[in-house]
């Protein structure tokens, strides 16, 4: 830090002060500028000439021991301060890049979820790559600390934690109870006179209801697809028969065969 002093005394005196404060052994000063400026005094006996000595030092920063866990700090308005030294923390992602020193402070790194997370490298702290899962298939996601993990099964949205079995399937897939597997929904098709009774739901298949023929057709009804019963007709007067999807059509001439 910069100091000035400055005093009187008298140009004999001045000359003797400054020598020996220049060849001073051991002195805690890093350089001296003098500036000697002459004035006078009027007194009563006479003009007696004087000296006006400014000082202007660098004051040298001087080691000093901090206790654990702290680093000294120095300014150019004051001597050296004890700081304490910064702790990087695990539970964040960070580790020690730096070692806090006698006078610099703890140097810390930090992993940045959902590109890193803070590993052990064979025992060592580091950064690595966040497993990237397929959309919608991570168990859980990457955090600081933690990788991500990703479903065993394409189809799951959730898992377990170690992502052997699912919990919640995408759309149009069930969770079949007892294999935790999920499973594709099934689909009624109405061209095999079949229709939708209860539809798939996450833990359970569609219900589909099916007409059989000779005996039933899928019919649309007032409130959608219903099974009707087949018409019949007499002996040898039907034509064509009853289908999954059509009624039997019987011969309008009752002479028919």
């Amino acid at each position: 830090m910069m100091v000035n002093f400055v005093f009187q005394c008298s140009r004999q005196a001045s000359s003797a002060y400054i020598s020996n404060l220049t060849n001073a052994q051991g002195s805690s000063w890093a350089q001296f500028q003098f500036n000697v400026f002459l004035f006078f005094l009027e007194a009563d006996f006479g003009n007696v000439p004087f000296v006006n000595i400014v000082i202007t030092t660098a004051l040298a920063c001087q080691p000093c021991t901090c206790g654990t866990g702290f680093y000294a700090v120095c300014s150019d308005t004051s001597g050296p301060v004890c700081m304490p030294c910064t702790s990087c923390l695990a539970s964040a992602g960070q580790y020690v890049q730096q070692a806090c020193s006698a006078t610099a402070d703890t140097v810390c790194h930090t992993c940045t979820p959902p590109e890193q997370y803070l590993a052990q490298n064979q025992g060592t702290p580091s950064c690595a790559a966040c497993t990237q899962c397929p959309a919608a298939q991570v168990h859980p996601v990457c955090t600081a600390t933690t990788d991500s993990v990703c479903c065993t099964d394409l189809n799951c949205v959730d898992c377990s934690a170690d992502a052997t079995q699912c919990t919640a399937c995408i759309s149009s897939y069930f969770l079949q109870t007892g294999t935790q597997l999920c499973v594709p929904c099934t689909v009624c098709h109405s061209t095999a006179g079949s229709y939708t009774v209860t539809a798939c739901t996450a833990t359970a298949d569609t219900v589909c209801q099916t007409c059989t023929p000779p005996h039933q057709y899928l019919e649309t009804g007032p409130a959608g697809f219903q099974c009707a019963d087949c018409t019949t007709c007499p002996a040898g007067q039907v034509h064509p028969a009853c289908t999954a999807t059509a009624d039997s059509v019987c011969c309008t001439d009752p002479h028919c065969a």
